[in-house]
């Protein structure tokens, strides 16, 4: 049996939650994250012992000089990063650290992502025209289907944070 083990684990950001539950029961298993990779969707674990570990995601894009420090000021470790998301971890014995202690500031985490799917959906509109006014490629059709199947793929993300949010703001 090897020691190691990459797995690859899909999960939404307006649902983090699910992701950081998951790394947590892989370290109660007792595989230890290395690190996290391709735009946090890869993880690579080696065997060891069994931990209690707390796993919080935080996804930034415009990062100040100090981000790190604060976190590891405050005991959290950098476990990998990638595409703006950053994977925390601190191990503890009673109480569950956070790193969100306020409803407003997961609030700003999803607006964060949504302002890059924003302007990823604006730029997929802006490519409409683009696309639809090669009408005698034979690609066309193809082409038609891909933009439609992205654009209504960020649109549901989107709508997905705005869900989230409003949830959020209701303390569901």
């Amino acid at each position: 049996m090897s020691n190691t083990r990459t797995r690859f684990r899909w999960w939404w950001g307006w649902k983090a939650e699910s992701i950081e539950h998951w790394l947590e029961a892989q370290e109660a298993d007792g595989w230890n994250l290395e690190r996290a990779g391709g735009i946090g969707i890869f993880f690579t674990f080696r065997r060891g012992e069994r931990r209690r570990m707390a796993y919080r995601v935080d996804y930034q894009t415009d990062l100040r000089d100090d981000y790190v420090q604060l976190f590891e000021d405050a005991g959290w470790s950098l476990v990998g990063q990638g595409s703006g998301w950053y994977y925390w971890r601190q191990a503890y014995d009673d109480v569950k650290p956070e790193i969100y202690t306020d409803v407003e500031s997961l609030i700003s985490r999803n607006r964060r992502q949504m302002r890059i799917l924003g302007i990823l959906l604006a730029m997929q509109i802006l490519l409409m025209n683009t696309v639809y006014s090669r009408a005698d490629s034979p690609f066309t059709g193809i082409l038609a289907l891909i933009h439609f199947t992205v654009t209504a793929a960020l649109g549901f993300a989107i709508f997905r944070f705005i869900q989230a949010n409003r949830r959020l703001r209701a303390g569901i």
